[in-house]
């Protein structure tokens, strides 16, 4: 089964609770980046997006410290396919020096974003 086949049956409350997960996995990377891990309580997460306090044990029974390993693994998993999909893209008729300038010109480009820095700031 692939990945349409999946997401055409998921039901309306599949989809609410994944754009759940959603919003509380970008609040904490938020609130991680700027206050970082210690200083951001699961309170303020929830707070941030108009959820229940208890509600966030739902999407992650095991707190905090797994919403910050599911931020984590999101952003290396990103960075990953972004890395693979920029070595794709080398044009192999291309000197090494150009080569290397695209390589590097697009991990620039990578590690500026915004989403990447706040993830670079929680690492």
């Amino acid at each position: 089964m692939n990945g349409s086949t999946r997401k055409k049956n998921l039901t309306s409350r599949d989809l609410q609770a994944i754009e759940r997960k959603k919003q509380l996995l970008d609040s904490a990377r938020n609130l991680f980046a700027e206050k970082g891990f210690h200083n951001t309580s699961t309170k303020e997460i929830n707070r941030a997006i108009g959820m229940a306090d208890g509600l966030m044990y739902y999407y992650f029974p095991e707190g905090k410290q797994q919403i910050l390993d599911a931020v984590i693994q999101e952003a290396t998993e990103s960075k990953a396919e972004f890395i693979s999909q920029v070595l794709q893209n080398v044009r192999r008729d291309d000197s090494v020096r150009d080569m290397l300038v695209g390589i590097l010109h697009s991990m620039w480009t990578l590690l500026t974003s915004d989403s990447n820095r706040k993830a670079l700031i929680i690492m």
